[in-house]
């Protein structure tokens, strides 16, 4: 990657000035140099390069300000922008800074057609390069601008200091091949530290109109502090794709916001993108959020987090077009109190989704459904009073999900449906819960078959679930319906349950039920001598249907 903030200092055409200063340049043709240097308050600077109705080719502009309050500093290569560079740095606080690199009504911004002369600093090459550096808090109105068919260009902005705000760049209009960083507080490059508070940064890569996509895009956002805002979108239009972009967002702190999205249009596709979240805080409530849909495919979602009260949100749709096929999500949380929520649905297929989460009163929740096939899901709690949710219904076949947890008073619920699809599969799901150690009052729901399915109906097959608890006084729900399936329970320790029957028979009163033909439910339990005993009521409904049960006591 070029640098595109500049240390050196051309003096093609010269500025210099103190209180409430103005330098304006305009130059017209291409290969153009033009640098204004201001020092002390109130300074404003414009510098435009343009080549009236033709395109605008090989400039070069840098503007340098070193004051104490509100200075303003525009550079304009604008209307068919191709190769140009610019660079503006200040110091001081509350100055605003804006680069524009459009393409205009002449068309692209960036990606020349033949690679331009060496300007002031380096051979330009392909794209427009443009890099704000400031020091100094209070700074806002921060922009650039590399609009209209925006091709292989690259923007840099560097902020170091409090309260800057409203940080943003704009790479859109047929996005492709495109690189976009936003160092606050910086934590490379130059390093420098970490203040960084209630700031703002939006990225936008994305296809404009209809017509258009985002493809081959890069995004790097880090941000140091509390109460910030990073926003990145590499969508495709409404018609079109968006696909093989990349994106990370780093946040460090409290009170964080970060959302990142790589939709195609309604008719279009979102495949090979990647996205990752790390957000570290020790107070205050994080949230984070990951959108790949319309035809999601391909595509990587990670979200990391730790501190307290977090929420994560990844979302891998389908259409009614498409699937979500073949997409990874990931969430790791570690603290107490945190929300996770995976969603790979609207024809969901080949789908992995990974949550892990450390603490306690976490939440976490999986969706893989609508016509689902050959998806897995996994979700590994520690802590107490942790709740897992695994979901993969509507035409669910070859499933897999496992639910681990670990501690005290914790529910972990799976459900694999039969669905709206019509052939009454649900042929060959393998559902896991393991409440891994001694712990007391844990919950272990298990649903496999249609739930409102007229019993005796063959809707789910083959299918296998495995629940196993240690500890006290735990409680099991199991419910299957359909040929061929196969329970086994394992619960060790005293005062274990499995609960069923009550009403009976086509009731859902204390559920631990089996309902069709070639059945196996298998249960062992096992309680510490001088326990109060074991309850195990189960029931059976159907033709062939087994039946083991084994308790006794250590």
């Amino acid at each position: 990657m070029k640098k595109v903030i500049l240390t050196g200092v051309m003096l093609v055409a010269f500025a210099a000035a103190h209180a409430q200063n103005t330098a304006t340049l305009n130059q017209n043709g291409n290969y153009q140099t033009g640098v204004q240097q201001q020092t002390g308050a109130l300074q404003n600077s414009t510098i435009t390069q343009t080549k009236g109705t033709s395109v605008n080719t090989g400039n070069f502009a840098g503007t340098y300000q070193t004051g104490t309050l509100a200075n303003t500093a525009a550079i304009n290569q604008k209307d068919g922008s191709q190769g140009n560079r610019a660079g503006l740095t200040q110091t001081g606080g509350g100055n605003g800074a804006t680069i524009n690199q459009n393409g205009g009504a002449l068309g692209t911004s960036g990606s020349a057609m033949s690679p331009p002369a060496a300007n002031a600093i380096n051979q330009v090459g392909d794209g427009n390069y443009a890099g704000i550096a400031q020091t100094g808090s209070g700074n806002t109105g921060v922009v650039i601008d590399q609009n209209n068919l925006s091709r292989k260009n690259s923007s840099e902005i560097w902020q170091n200091g409090n309260n800057n705000a409203n940080t943003t760049t704009n790479q859109s209009g047929n996005s492709a091949g495109n690189f976009a960083e936003v160092l606050q507080g910086y934590s490379a490059r130059t390093t420098t530290g970490t203040a960084s508070t209630g700031s703002k940064a939006t990225v936008q890569q994305t296809g404009g109109s209809a017509t258009e996509s985002s493809d081959n895009n890069q995004t790097r956002v880090i941000q140091s502090g509390s109460g910030q805002i990073a926003t990145t979108k590499q969508n495709a239009g409404g018609g079109n794709d968006s696909f093989s972009n990349k994106t990370k967002t780093t946040q460090e702190g409290s009170s964080h916001k970060a959302t990142t999205e790589q939709n195609a249009g309604g008719l279009g596709d979102s495949f090979f993108n990647e996205a990752t979240i790390l957000q570290v805080g020790t107070t205050g409530g994080h949230t984070a959020t990951v959108m790949q849909s319309d035809r999601s495919s391909g595509n990587k979602a990670t979200v990391d987090q730790s501190g307290t009260t977090q929420v994560a949100l990844v979302e891998q749709l389908g259409s009614a077009l498409g699937s979500s096929a073949d997409n990874m999500a990931t969430i790791t949380q570690t603290g107490a109190n945190n929300n996770g929520y995976v969603s790979q649905s609207k024809y969901s297929q080949f789908n992995t989704a990974d949550m892990t989460q450390s603490g306690s009163g976490n939440k976490g929740e999986i969706y893989q459904e609508d016509d689902a096939t050959y998806n897995k899901s996994k979700s590994t709690q520690s802590g107490t009073n942790g709740i897992a949710f695994i979901y993969q219904g509507i035409g669910q076949s070859y499933a897999k999900a496992e639910i681990k947890q670990s501690g005290a008073a914790n529910q972990a619920y799976i459900g694999q449906d039969r669905g709206g699809d019509g052939d009454g599969n649900g042929t060959g799901n393998q559902a896991t819960i393991d409440q891994l150690t001694t712990g007391s009052n844990n919950i272990a729901t298990m649903y496999q078959g249609d739930y409102d399915v007229v019993p005796g109906i063959t809707v789910s097959k083959d299918n296998t679930s495995l629940v196993t608890q240690r500890g006290s006084t735990n409680y099991v729900d199991i419910w299957q319906a359909g040929s061929k399936n196969t329970s086994t329970i394992s619960q060790t320790g005293d005062k274990n349950r499995v609960q069923g029957i009550a009403g009976g028979v086509y009731g859902y009163d204390n559920e631990a039920k089996q309902f069709g033909t070639s059945n196996t439910l298998l249960i062992n339990q096992t309680s510490a001598i001088g326990g109060m005993g074991h309850t195990a009521s189960v029931e059976q409904v159907g033709i062939g249907n087994t039946g083991v049960m084994t308790q006794t006591d250590n």
